[in-house]
């Protein structure tokens, strides 16, 4: 089982790498506030037996997709083999791409179940799976040009539809979380990066940036959760400077590697550093 959507800055490929800094004893429930493509939560629920779940994100459209992927996966599978076939028999893949984005921001689908399909459609055949939206809250990414897109997986959207019963998928922002949890939770966090430069800032996924202002409130946040026992770790990226140290001066700060590939340049792909930040040692 694996995240059935791509995302910037997902944590598929080094899952496994943030796991070590996870609590050596994890409280029974487990919380998600930035959800995105969901990486640290299937690798996780694969591997504890976490009595309450709640995932969340302030996309609608994400979480909207996530509901129906738990509720009707085989209604969502009719419909993107629907347009699988039809992108595979166009003329134009490019022309079509564009006419299903602007169905998509026009919001002209016919219910929840093919705007799922065409949330995951463009996912996998915009540039980079990137998710963007401009200041009107159209979704602006460009064609991705994929000689070979990967459209879906039927069994993995049915297995990641098992794993999300039982689980509480909510759209909110991060402050509102709280309101969901079911006792002392263990709660990842991985919210848009602080650009490490100029022209390296993907992290307006709600139409709007998610600026050093909102970095400073989720840590007024996170420092109130941490205050009534939740166990919290946060990922965020790392620019030489002192902002995240002086941010949570009084936590833990790890650093890892992790390789990230939404410059558009391929030479200047590669291996980062990041950080992850908890409040236990």
């Amino acid at each position: 089982m694996k995240p059935f959507l791509k995302w910037v800055g997902g944590k598929n490929k080094i899952a496994s790498q943030i796991e070590v800094y996870a609590p050596k004893i994890i409280h029974e429930n487990y919380c998600e506030p930035f959800l995105g493509g969901g990486a640290m939560f299937f690798y996780l629920v694969q591997k504890y037996n976490f009595r309450n779940i709640v995932l969340s994100d302030i996309s609608k459209d994400l979480i909207d997709t996530y509901v129906i992927v738990q509720k009707k996966p085989l209604d969502l599978i009719r419909i993107l083999n629907e347009y699988k076939t039809h992108f595979l028999a166009s003329n134009s893949q490019e022309d079509f791409y564009y006419q299903i984005r602007e169905k998509f921001n026009e919001r002209s689908f016919l219910d929840k179940v093919e705007k799922s399909a065409i949330f995951i459609f463009l996912n996998k055949t915009c540039f980079n799976g990137l998710y963007r939206l401009n200041s009107k809250g159209f979704f602006n990414v460009p064609f991705g040009f994929y000689k070979n897109p990967s459209f879906y997986d039927e069994e993995n959207i049915l297995s990641c539809s098992k794993c999300l019963q039982n689980v509480e998928i909510v759209s909110c922002d991060f402050l509102k979380i709280e309101n969901y949890l079911s006792g002392k939770s263990f709660i990842y966090l991985d919210p848009p990066y602080r650009p490490i430069t100029k022209t390296s800032s993907f992290n307006n996924y709600s139409g709007k940036s998610f600026s050093d202002s909102e970095q400073e409130r989720l840590a007024t946040f996170i420092k109130i959760l941490s205050a009534k026992d939740h166990q919290i770790l946060l990922s965020n990226s790392y620019d030489e400077s002192d902002y995240f140290f002086d941010l949570y001066k009084d936590f833990f700060i790890h650093k890892i590697k992790a390789s990230r590939n939404i410059n558009s340049v391929g030479s200047k792909r590669g291996k980062i550093e990041e950080l992850l930040i908890s409040n236990y040692g």
